[in-house]
C-alpha cells in the first residue's frame, strides 16, 4: 500500500508537471507565429498584402473567428502584419474572448499606421492602438473604460483616440492639467477644438480668456464643436459683433 501511494504521488507530481509545461507552450507559442495551421497560411498571406482595410471586412473577421483558435488569435495578433493585427483582434472580440482587453492595453503602443475606410468612400490613416480601441470600446465595462482612459491619457496621449476621449469624458481634477496642455497645443482635425472643449468642462473663471480667444481666432473651423464649448460653458461666448451665435440652434441641438 505504501508503494501504491508512492506511486500515486509521483503520477500526480508528473501531470502537475506536464500541465506546467503545455501551459507554458501555449502561452510562447501565442507569440510564434508557427502556432498557425498550414491550411490557413494563404488567408494570412492575403491579410499581409492587403494595403488598406476595406470598409466592410465583415466576411474577412468572420472567416478568422470561425476559422481560428484562440491561440491562433492570440499569434496573428502579435506575430503577423499590422492589417493581420487589426482583422485578428476584431475577431477575437467578437468571439467574446476574456483576453481582449489586457491584449489592447499590452498594444497601446502600437503606433504603425494603417488606411482604414470607415465608410465606402472615406478613409484615414489611424494607428492600430486606435483602430483596436475603437473595436473594444463597446465591449468594455465602466471599469474598464475608466481604466483605459487613465492610461490613454497618461501615457498615451499622441493617440487620435486620446482626442476623442478628452471630449467625451466628464471633468475630473485629476485631468485638468493635461487637458488644458493639449488645448494649448496647435492641432489638426478638430483636435484643439476637441481639447478646449474638454477644458470647457471645468468651468473655471481662469480659463475664460484662453477658451475665448481660441473661438475668436478659429471662428470658422470645427464650428460644431465651437456650439458645444459655449454650450457647456456660456462664460466664454465672445462679446465682438464680428462673433454671432445663432440662438435658435441651441433649442434643436441634441443633448451631449
Amino acid at each position: 500500500m505504501k508503494s501504491y501511494g508512492f506511486f500515486k504521488t509521483l503520477c500526480l507530481y508528473q501531470m502537475k508537471l506536464a500541465t506546467i509545461y503545455l501551459t507554458c507552450l501555449l502561452i510562447v507559442s501565442c507569440h510564434n507565429s508557427n502556432i498557425v495551421r498550414p491550411n490557413l497560411q494563404k488567408h494570412i498571406d492575403y491579410i499581409n498584402h492587403i494595403k488598406e482595410i476595406p470598409d466592410n471586412d465583415s466576411a474577412l473577421v468572420g472567416y478568422f473567428k470561425d476559422s481560428c483558435s484562440k491561440a491562433e488569435l492570440i499569434s496573428l495578433i502579435w506575430s503577423q502584419s499590422a492589417i493581420a493585427k487589426v482583422i485578428a483582434y476584431r475577431a477575437l472580440v467578437d468571439r467574446n474572448e476574456s483576453e481582449f482587453f489586457e491584449l489592447l492595453k499590452e498594444n497601446l503602443s502600437d503606433t504603425t499606421k494603417v488606411v482604414w475606410w470607415y465608410f465606402d468612400d472615406a478613409a484615414d490613416e489611424y494607428t492600430v492602438a486606435d483602430l483596436m480601441i475603437q473595436k473594444a470600446k463597446r465591449k468594455l465595462s465602466s471599469l474598464q473604460k475608466d481604466s483605459l482612459v487613465e492610461l490613454v491619457l497618461n501615457k498615451y496621449l499622441y493617440l487620435q483616440y486620446a482626442n476623442w476621449m478628452i471630449e467625451d469624458i466628464k471633468p475630473q481634477e485629476k485631468y485638468y492639467q493635461i487637458i488644458r496642455h493639449e488645448a494649448l497645443l496647435k492641432k489638426g482635425f478638430c483636435n484643439q477644438a476637441r481639447a478646449i472643449y474638454g477644458l470647457a468642462k471645468y468651468k473655471k473663471a481662469e480659463d475664460v480668456d484662453l477658451i475665448r480667444n481660441y473661438l475668436i481666432n478659429h471662428s470658422n473651423e470645427c464650428a460644431f464643436l465651437s456650439y458645444k464649448i459655449i454650450r457647456v460653458f456660456p462664460d466664454v461666448q465672445p462679446k465682438s459683433s464680428n462673433f454671432l451665435i445663432d440662438s435658435s440652434y441651441f433649442d434643436k441641438a441634441p443633448e451631449w
